[in-house]
Formats: C-alpha cells, sequence, structure tokens
C-alpha cells in the first residue's frame, strides 16, 4: 500500500504552487551569488533599453578666463536592448519514484523541517531548475527557439562577450591556456590590462572553477 494518497496529489500541489509561487520563483531564479554579480530588474516583458554614457576628459587649465573653448562630442551616448524571452518547465511525475526518498527524509532525526509531499517535489525542481540556469544558461547560454536543454533558453555570458570581441567593443586580453602554475600571474594580467579609471573601482572577474 502506498502511503500516500495520489488522487488529491494534482490538486494539493497545484495549490501548494499557487500559496508559494513567489517564494518558489525566487527560489529557482535567484540567490545571494546571483544577485552580488548582476542586477536583477524585475516587471520586465519584452524589452528593457540600457543606456551608456561615455565621457571624454573635461577639465584644463584656466590661463585665459574670458576665452571659451568648449570640448567637443563630450558626452557620448550608447547602449543596447535587454531581451526578455520566457522560459518554462514541462514535467510528469511519477508520485512513486519519490515517495521513499520523502518518506525517509521525513523520518531522519537530524532534520526537524518536516514538509509536505508537494513541498518535497517542489524543493527538488527548484533545485534542479536553478542548477540549470546558473551554471548552464547564465553562463553557456545561446538561445536557440528551436532548442530543447537549458543552454538554449538564454545568451549568456560568454556568448555576450564573444559577440562583443566579434564587434570589436572589447579588446581581449591574450592569456594562452591557465593552470595552476600560471593562474595569478594570468589574472593579474588581466587585471592591468584595465584603464586606470576602472582599477579604482569594484571590479569582478569570473572564471571558470
Amino acid at each position: 500500500m502506498s502511503a500516500i494518497n495520489t488522487t488529491a496529489l494534482t490538486t494539493s500541489l497545484g495549490a501548494y504552487c499557487w500559496e508559494h509561487r513567489d517564494i518558489l520563483l525566487s527560489e529557482m531564479l535567484l540567490n545571494e551569488d546571483f544577485q552580488d554579480r548582476f542586477t536583477v530588474s524585475d516587471e520586465v516583458t519584452d524589452e528593457l533599453p540600457l543606456p551608456d554614457l561615455s565621457l571624454s576628459d573635461l577639465i584644463k587649465p584656466n590661463t585665459n578666463p574670458a576665452s571659451w573653448a568648449p570640448t567637443n562630442n563630450a558626452l557620448n551616448f550608447g547602449g543596447c536592448i535587454l531581451k526578455v524571452r520566457p522560459i518554462k518547465v514541462d514535467l510528469v511525475l511519477i508520485p512513486q519514484v519519490l515517495e521513499k526518498t520523502w518518506l525517509g527524509k521525513m523520518k531522519d532525526p537530524k532534520n526537524p523541517f518536516e514538509m509536505p509531499f508537494e513541498g518535497f517535489i517542489m524543493s527538488y525542481i527548484a533545485q534542479k531548475a536553478k542548477e540549470n540556469l546558473h551554471l548552464e544558461g547564465l553562463f553557456k547560454g545561446v538561445y536557440n527557439g528551436a532548442g530543447t536543454t537549458p543552454i538554449d533558453t538564454m545568451d549568456g555570458l560568454l556568448k555576450i562577450v564573444a559577440d562583443e570581441i566579434t564587434a570589436t567593443n572589447i579588446t581581449p586580453v591574450v592569456t594562452g591556456s591557465i593552470n595552476s602554475g600560471n593562474v595569478i600571474a594570468n589574472l593579474e594580467k588581466v587585471y592591468d590590462a584595465l584603464g586606470e579609471a576602472y582599477k579604482n573601482m569594484p571590479t569582478q572577474m569570473l572564471v571558470s572553477p
């Protein structure tokens, strides 16, 4: 005999998802590491303009206060468009496959936090969705509307940077193969290539583990 009543699982799972929707979505899409590295913009349904402003050097000696010599084209406006695309999770659940794991977890004396079976299911789903998003889509993704994998859901950081290099907006620092013996020297080489103004600002260097 099964320890759970699966006849009501569809209703109870749906009710649980609606009741805890905000928490579940946050668990899937956000975590502290994510928010430390990226700016999160909510309520964007299609596109978000990301304006950019760069300034040329402005100050000069004031040897003649009566003269007027404005700096031409000192303000340079640019920008890009953040495109938002939906992602989804399609699942077929077989409760009996998870039942024994759930029963074992609930009987663990080291685990004081008990949860209903539907909460247990959604916790597993949220953890896997977060892993797919952060380890595959966010960094390795190349958007493919006809695709079926996490990598197909979005253009990730590597793709965006590669496109910027192709467009000559970024000049890469050539380090060659990085290994345990030269990793520090190569990371310092990348930092040394930054403009002096950026070296006085908080910077991040994302590297493969």
